[in-house]
């Protein structure tokens, strides 16, 4: 079957050894990680950068904005992500700019074609390695 293949998604992909980093950050980091990615672009080799607040991050997971924040402090801690905020013209801050880095061997990325919107089928990716995707577009 062809498939013609008009959108390029980027996959993280989340490899057998990732569990003792999601135990050790905990869940509630480990999905602000999943919504950080979701709005983030690449800049380098597994390296990504979305423009976020602690506020927009909390009304879209439905979490506390101090549980966000507590989260996003444990994923500095650990360094898979680091933070920067700059002030608007105003005074008051733009949103958040948080570099993500993501630790080999535990999270890699990988491209995703999927099938023109016309056609009715998925695209299927062979990861048998791995536990879960998250894939957002660039």
């Amino acid at each position: 079957m062809r498939h013609d293949a008009v959108d390029i998604t980027h996959a993280v992909v989340v490899l057998p050894d990732a569990a003792h980093l999601r135990r050790t950050i905990g869940p509630t980091a480990w999905v602000v990680l999943e919504a950080l990615l979701q709005h983030a672009e690449p800049i380098g080799d597994d390296e990504y950068l979305a423009h976020q607040s602690i506020r927009r991050l909390a009304s879209d997971l439905r979490l506390a904005k101090d549980t966000v924040a507590r989260a996003l402090g444990t994923l500095r801690n650990v360094g898979l992500i680091s933070h920067a905020q700059c002030r608007a013209g105003a005074g008051t801050f733009d949103p958040g700019r948080y570099t993500i880095s993501l630790p080999s061997g535990v999270l890699c990325t990988t491209t995703l074609t999927t099938p023109s919107p016309k056609r009715e089928t998925q695209a299927h990716v062979a990861t048998s390695s791995a536990q879960m995707s998250i894939a957002f577009e660039a």
